[in-house]
């Protein structure tokens, strides 16, 4: 399976392997817009507390939210954490995640915010989102609220 970067420098850049970091730039009628490299700094961290039941069983997804409230928590310590998550679940994730996390109610259908997610474009007229269409993985996965996470 191809990465993201993978796949923008096979599609993009035509399999270039020497740009490391990668920061692509696409030309645009609003003028240049530049993907930063994963590694830069940034403004904060998008998470998602979504493991659903029916993918990961009652016990995984009760784990999986302990471990996502636990990383949201030590990266709080160094950045804004924003955490998507369900209404149903918003008192487990608060009290799971702590007063440093910024919960924003989002309905999604599981916790893959890097694939379902905008990726960040930065130009000299701000920030924006690029959605990439996210599909389930070719519709392995339930995915109806996770693909309006980046729209």
């Amino acid at each position: 399976m191809q990465s993201r970067r993978g796949f923008i420098k096979t599609t993009i850049l035509g399999g270039a392997t020497t740009l490391l970091p990668l920061q692509i730039q696409i030309a645009s009628a609003s003028g240049v817009w530049l993907m930063p490299d994963e590694g830069d700094r940034h403004a904060a961290t998008w998470m998602a507390f979504g493991p659903s039941e029916a993918i990961w069983g009652r016990r995984l997804a009760a784990a999986a939210q302990d471990n996502l409230a636990s990383i949201a928590q030590a990266i709080a310590e160094f950045e804004p954490v924003n955490m998507l998550v369900r209404q149903a679940e918003y008192e487990t994730a608060a009290r799971k995640c702590g007063p440093k996390v910024k919960l924003v109610v989002q309905d999604i259908d599981d916790l893959w915010i890097r694939d379902n997610g905008p990726v960040f474009v930065k130009s000299g007229a701000g920030m924006g989102g690029v959605n990439f269409n996210f599909n389930g993985w070719g519709n392995k996965q339930t995915h109806a609220a996770d693909a309006k996470v980046a729209v």
